[in-house]
């Protein structure tokens, strides 16, 4: 449970850097 959330939270972000330009 725990890893599916970390790894969603790591697409979000990494979606969310890139959306920004990061």
């Amino acid at each position: 449970m725990a890893g599916h959330f970390l790894k969603t939270l790591a697409v979000v972000m990494g979606t969310t850097a890139s959306v920004e330009g990061i």
